[in-house]
């Protein structure tokens, strides 16, 4: 069943209507709820904000993701967003689907940021399946993968954590990937924040 459908909004009322679809699915515990992201043609990196601001959100605040499906519909003309809330046992909703360009144009450093983009009150975060993303679509580019937190053991156990999905999950070469700790003790979290950085390969 569709509950909701917008064109673009700005974030707090999209972290309202996000609250909404997860009140539902904490109410239905069998529902799957399925965000359908119709971006804007030839805007595919901006298009992608709300992937990750609806990552953010999750994060934030200790949502369910295994309970979200985020698909990447076609390109329209402007953006176009829907919520679906889908029973065990039924059918996927019908949606059109789209390729999203990720491959970076440009020839320095393209960096993927946690929680500092700047999307006003809202929490943007990158999901390691995004960033999996990315890399594929750029295959000649490195990792760099800059990880904050208070004592190393959280850094270490989020480094484990990060090889282990993007080799085992995402089929990322372990070669592209290379970690780096910034320790913060005054940073205010319990979990880490990610930096992720896209670096050229160096030309011979």
């Amino acid at each position: 069943m569709l509950i909701d459908e917008f064109g673009k909004v700005s974030c707090e009322e999209y972290w309202a209507r996000l609250d909404n679809l997860f009140n539902l699915l904490h109410s239905e515990p069998t529902l799957t709820g399925y965000i359908i992201l119709y971006g804007e043609k030839n805007s595919s990196l901006t298009n992608l904000r709300y992937e990750r601001i609806t990552d953010g959100i999750v994060r934030f605040g200790n949502r369910e993701r295994s309970r979200l499906v985020i698909i990447r519909g076609a390109e329209k003309e402007n953006i176009h967003i829907q919520f679906w809330k889908v029973p065990a046992g039924a059918e996927n909703p019908p949606f059109l689907a789209g390729e999203t360009d990720l491959t970076v144009k440009q020839n320095k450093p393209y960096i993927l940021r946690g929680y500092s983009d700047g999307y006003g009150v809202c929490p943007a975060n990158t999901s390691v399946k995004l960033f999996a993303d990315y890399l594929s679509a750029n295959p000649k580019m490195r990792a760099h993968i800059v990880i904050t937190d208070k004592p190393t053991k959280n850094f270490i156990d989020s480094k484990k954590d990060l090889l282990s999905q993007l080799v085992n999950d995402h089929k990322i070469s372990p070669d592209r990937l290379k970690f780096f700790y910034v320790k913060d003790k005054t940073y205010p979290f319990e979990f880490a924040d990610v930096e992720y950085w896209l670096i050229p390969r160096k030309k011979k």
